[in-house]
């Protein structure tokens, strides 16, 4: 088959989106499938063409994250009249790929990785926020031949939304569960090049969005050190969306916790593992998660999670988990102290795949072509 998918952001830009199409994109071409992506030039030293691992990549100058949706017309239009189906997904390149996809005819399809619905009218002033909330909205509205669900909690906001349920396909994302396996990693490297001692340490990585409720966290670090006096925060915190990164830094500062945190920058995911292995608990404060795979890859990594009990992240965790209230400082600090305590609740083990999703992918587009 011959595929494109039309994206918001591709590696190198690191994050739970971007890793999902990168799996799906190499484990297709792996089969001998045409794929093609494209993506706006986010990384300036990354080549506007490129294949890479069997993909072929077409970067387009975008000038913003907006002005993709139409400066990536000419390569989508282009490169959609030789493939079987267009691919895209929430936000900015959904239209676009939409749009040309039923020009010509071609099946076109959408993964939805969460709806923020009334979250944006929380953490944005009311233009954006109206904005942002339309934006979504219209988007939902688009005549998509298929809607992939990536849990069935975002199955049931999109039928909530009064999307046709035979609309929606659930498709879970995968783990690469040979990277994230706690036996291979060396967690005394890490404790000792952060000079951790005996610290007990707690950790949250990923991006500062405005769904990951990180400021509540920052909030809690008084209050679990009043109770663990030999505590650490580890941040491994990606800079984008750039005025999130700033306000928690600034955050940090106001609250004078600076000498309780470690803030790092995003690290390569070969070395994640370690940092994963190296905290005696992951947190996540999520106000809302379509999947989650912070919680997913800390579960795998069989460390202790401390979890908001919101959107998929039910679905997604296992182990040992204690469950937090969201938007809730106090509940962060004392999830963090029960697992200090070792009081938390064993689940089953869960396990995802990347061959299981890859594969489902793949059968569904084959019945739509």
């Amino acid at each position: 088959m011959k595929i494109l998918f039309v994206i918001d952001n591709y590696i190198p830009y690191i994050g739970g989106v971007e890793t999902m199409f990168q799996q799906l994109a190499e484990g297709l071409a792996r089969q001998g499938h045409q794929v093609k992506v494209v993506c706006p030039l986010v990384i300036k030293s990354s080549p506007k063409q490129e294949q890479l691992n069997g993909v072929d990549i077409y970067r387009c100058q975008s000038g913003g994250r907006y002005l993709y949706t139409l400066l990536a017309l000419p390569n989508v239009w282009r490169l959609a009249r030789s493939v079987d189906i267009v691919h895209t997904t929430t936000y900015n390149a959904a239209p676009v790929a939409w749009l040309v996809a039923k020009l010509q005819k071609k099946k076109v399809i959408i993964t939805i990785h969460e709806i923020l619905g009334k979250l944006w009218w929380q953490k944005m002033n009311l233009l954006s926020a109206l904005f942002h909330w339309l934006f979504e909205r219209s988007i939902l509205f688009l005549s998509f031949d298929k809607l992939i669900a990536v849990s069935q909690y975002t199955q049931n906001c999109l039928e909530q939304r009064r999307i046709k349920t035979r609309k929606i396909t659930v498709i879970y994302h995968g783990l690469d569960n040979d990277l994230f396996d706690s036996k291979k990693a060396n967690e005394v490297k890490i404790r000792q090049k952060l000079g951790l001692n005996d610290n007990f340490t707690y950790l949250f990585f990923g991006r500062p969005g405005i769904s990951k409720g990180l400021e509540y966290l920052i909030r809690a670090v008084p209050l679990i050190k009043e109770k663990i006096k030999e505590s650490k925060l580890i941040l491994i915190l990606g800079s984008e969306p750039r005025n999130r990164f700033k306000m928690i830094k600034q955050l940090i500062l106001e609250f004078g916790i600076s000498q309780e945190i470690i803030l790092l920058e995003s690290v390569p995911r070969k070395e994640l593992t370690d940092y994963l292995a190296a905290a005696n608990c992951i947190v996540i404060p999520s106000l809302s998660e379509g999947f989650g795979f912070s919680a997913a890859e800390s579960c795998a990594m069989n460390r202790p999670v401390v979890v908001s009990k919101v959107g998929a992240l039910p679905e997604v965790v296992s182990g040992r988990v204690v469950w937090i209230e969201p938007k809730d400082s106090k509940s962060i600090a004392e999830g963090v102290v029960k697992v200090f305590r070792n009081e938390w609740q064993e689940i089953l083990h869960k396990r995802f795949s990347w061959e299981k999703s890859i594969k489902s992918y793949l059968k569904l587009y084959k019945s739509l072509c």
